[in-house]
């Protein structure tokens, strides 16, 4: 923060914040206080630009258009990616039943440490086949992808 206004009392200068901000690609960006949140000190500045993307994309995506709530399951692909992992988080949150998959096993183990207990490969169409059966019944239908 290089600037801020006496009227929000949170931020002040020189605190590092993330946030959204229209013309962000700018040496200095001018937004509203209310769209942004303190960086946390062991994100880098790089990590911290991607928060916004990844977190609108999945509120959009769950929230805004599925309205994923609690007691439905939900699908999610490549979940180990920043998307996939803030889309289970969000997921788990409202209560719903996750599905993942990953790729690598390594990746598989790792969703499982996060408490995912429904998690696939994502390269073999059989195995991933046969896993959603056997989570869905012989429908293999799920509330949102």
């Amino acid at each position: 923060v290089t600037g801020a206004t006496q009227h929000h009392p949170h931020f002040r200068v020189g605190d590092e914040v993330l946030g959204i901000a229209a013309g962000c690609l700018k040496t200095y960006a001018t937004t509203s206080c209310l769209l942004l949140t303190h960086k946390p000190s062991n994100m880098t500045f790089e990590q911290a630009a991607a928060q916004p993307v990844v977190f609108t994309t999945v509120q959009h995506a769950l929230g805004d258009l599925a309205q994923l709530k609690q007691g439905q399951n939900v699908l999610i692909h490549a979940a180990t990616g920043g998307v996939g992992l803030t889309a289970v988080n969000y997921a788990k949150r409202v209560g719903a039943t996750v599905f993942a998959t990953a790729g690598s096993q390594e990746k598989q183990d790792y969703l499982r440490s996060l408490g995912v207990q429904l998690v696939a490969s994502s390269r073999d169409p059989k195995v991933f086949r046969d896993a959603l059966v056997s989570w869905t019944g012989e429908h293999g239908f799920v509330d949102t992808v």
